[in-house]
């Protein structure tokens, strides 16, 4: 699989096939880079034979987060530290030093202090989409945090279906927000959410719980937020259901 890249203000793009292509599946993955969504990017490599460019979106920061973790698992090894909260911050603490070798990345401190809004990731997202251009037919494939960010870009023209693994209805450790749903309600495009069944930041209960749109099809699975634990039977169960949504 040839990957190429390219740079968009704010971020980048990693495609596979040509932007000339008029049906893009666009993947939007979670916003903690420590977190990949490995199992979830495999579905995508059999959608080639669809005819889809593959494309998936990065923000700098994200990148910034990669390429640190990439350097200091090639070159620093604290596991002989028995407390894990010092290696944690040691870890930190080695990470600074690293990036400042890297002057184009500082941007990234800002990240990590802060934290970065959602309205940021929409932002870059648009962008995208700008890049492509209405003539474009957008598929959206997306992971927990990355289905907020979609859904709040969906209704965008050349976007004409969503799908999302494991959409963040509520963080376990806090309160009920709304502006995590309120959005749901108004989504007047096609919308496949699969959600663990015991999914710790919505399980079954959401079908019941929220207002949703009539776009939006729940598809439950026997899985967690990490989508652990699922056979390969059952991984080529979501890879047909994704098909024949997408054909539809």
């Amino acid at each position: 699989m040839q990957l190429s890249v390219h740079p968009i203000n704010g971020g980048q793009i990693s495609y596979v096939g040509s932007l000339d292509n008029k049906n893009i599946l666009l993947f939007i993955g979670r916003s903690n880079a420590q977190k990949n969504s490995a199992p979830i990017q495999a579905l995508i490599e059999p959608l080639l034979a669809l005819g889809f460019t593959q494309v998936w979106v990065e923000s700098i920061e994200s990148a910034t987060g990669k390429l640190l973790d990439q350097i200091y698992n090639q070159h620093i090894d604290l596991s002989f530290i028995p407390l894990p909260k010092v290696e944690k911050l040691l870890r930190k603490i080695i990470k600074v030093f690293i990036l400042l070798a890297h002057p184009k990345h500082w941007r990234y401190f800002i990240y990590t202090l802060k934290g970065k809004p959602i309205n940021s990731e929409v932002s870059l997202l648009h962008r995208v989409i700008q890049f492509f251009g209405s003539v474009k037919n957008i598929y959206i494939l997306s992971h927990s945090a990355g289905g907020r960010v979609a859904s709040l870009a969906a209704n965008e023209l050349s976007v004409k279906k969503l799908i999302c693994f494991g959409y963040p209805f509520k963080h376990p450790d806090e309160q009920e927000d709304p502006t995590r749903t309120i959005d749901l309600e108004a989504i007047r495009k096609p919308f496949l959410i699969f959600q663990g069944l015991w999914d710790e930041y919505g399980g079954k209960e959401v079908a019941t719980k929220y207002k949703l749109s009539p776009f939006i099809s729940l598809s439950f699975i026997n899985t967690n937020h990490e989508y652990e634990g699922l056979s390969e039977n059952e991984w080529g169960g979501i890879s047909d259901q994704i098909i024949a949504f997408l054909k539809k």
